[in-house]
């Protein structure tokens, strides 16, 4: 699919063109998060669909957007391959410039036997799978939501410097909540260092707000509500 030029899975489907190049092991799934995309805004320079992998591998693809300057982020939906070392060594290479987001098909036994029925293809170990991701820095989701969230995010954002990250919230119990859910994620939430305190403490009040990270201004931001 080539939105930009008009190439299209369907001659009706309503065409975004964008920066969000995606690769699918599954016709529905690459139509589905093209159309969740563009409803949310997000628009896609190139889409394939490569199935079986009869004709065309993921591997090649990804080598392509290595090469492709009209695409600045990469979603992929893989249900398995035969070629496991090959993807490694692409994927890496892709994740150097460009951020790459994934979602494994068939994680669980049920789901990879339905992988087996649909493309005939051997889901494999789910750790495996979860440490070629890691090891070539691929950020994994697990929902098509997600994926086009991410995507959202990293074709919008100039490019992560490191996995280190600065919170602000307005609620003690919510900012302990997402400091978890980034730590699991393999995120970092450092201490807010003594210079940023000293620049941030004059801006807001002393009482129920916090300078640390995650940055507590539940305070500030009620005040109205709760001063008489």
């Amino acid at each position: 699919m080539y939105p930009e030029i008009g190439f299209a899975f369907t001659p009706t489907i309503k065409r975004l063109s964008g920066n969000v190049g995606f690769l699918s092991q599954s016709g529905g799934v690459a139509i589905t998060t093209y159309t969740a995309g563009v409803e949310s805004g997000v628009g896609f320079s190139k889409m394939f669909s490569f199935g079986n992998q009869v004709n065309i591998t993921p591997q090649e693809l990804i080598d392509y957007f290595v090469e492709d300057d009209t695409t600045k982020v990469i979603g992929v939906y893989i249900e398995g391959t035969k070629n496991g070392r090959q993807i490694l060594e692409s994927m890496k290479r892709l994740a150097r410039i460009k951020p790459v987001v994934a979602i494994k098909g068939g994680r669980s036994n049920e789901g990879s036997r339905a992988a087996a029925s649909h493309t005939g293809a051997l889901a494999g170990n789910r750790e495996i799978w979860n440490a070629v991701f890691r090891q070539s820095n691929v950020v994994t989701v697990d929902t098509l939501e997600d994926l086009v969230a991410t995507l959202s995010i990293f074709s919008l954002s100039p490019p992560p410097r490191s996995r280190n990250i600065g919170m602000i919230a307005i609620s003690g119990g919510t900012s302990v909540i997402y400091t978890d859910l980034c730590i699991e994620k393999g995120l970092g939430v450092p201490k807010t260092s003594e210079e940023t305190i000293a620049k941030l403490d004059p801006l807001i009040r002393d009482v129920g707000t916090g300078l640390g990270n995650p940055i507590d201004l539940a305070a500030d931001y009620y005040q109205d509500q709760t001063t008489s």
